[in-house]
């Protein structure tokens, strides 16, 4: 299965996030509300056998770290010229980048472009700032959609002491 371990926006930050321009752009796809959420970690593909000790160490992760606050803003950027985001700081010692080399760079997507020779840089730059408490990780499922992916927790713990808040769900099938 697909999986991410993520942080989701209070529903406070969600609401502001709903009032930010989304004007109608050939070729680019915007999130929804029920996709918003801080990457920590994109773990891809993990064998069903394998979900158990995933879940170990970031419930592990969760008993070390102290809930925070993190911060959204100020603006909205680009990650090169396809994904629209607003930038989020407060979860660096938390957070891992998609390669040991590469570092960590919390966000929110907002929208990706479907072709490569679409630059959503013309819509970045509209003022953002929004802070909200964190005091849970999860593990996230990802069921991937022509309209858009579809997450589904399946677990989550509290910050510093990795308590489960939910035991994971297992897969239906």
């Amino acid at each position: 299965m697909r999986l991410f371990v993520a942080v989701w926006p209070s529903d406070d930050v969600a609401a502001a996030l709903r009032r930010l321009p989304r004007p109608a752009t050939d070729g680019v796809r915007w999130t929804t509300p029920e996709q918003w959420h801080v990457t920590l970690q994109f773990l891809g593909e993990i064998a069903d056998d394998q979900v158990e000790a995933v879940a170990a160490d970031w419930q592990g992760v969760a008993a070390t770290h102290a809930p925070r606050t993190v911060h959204a803003g100020p603006a909205t950027h680009c990650f090169g010229r396809s994904v629209l985001v607003v930038p989020v700081d407060g979860l660096d010692d938390v957070g891992h980048g998609h390669s040991p080399d590469e570092p960590f760079t919390g966000h929110l997507t907002l929208a990706r472009s479907r072709s490569r020779h679409r630059n959503l840089r013309l819509l970045a730059g509209e003022p953002f700032a929004a802070s909200w408490p964190v005091d849970e990780i999860t593990l996230v499922r990802s069921h991937t959609r022509s309209s858009g992916a579809v997450y589904e927790v399946l677990a989550r713990w509290s910050l510093g002491n990795g308590s489960p808040m939910v035991d994971i769900v297992p897969e239906e099938g």
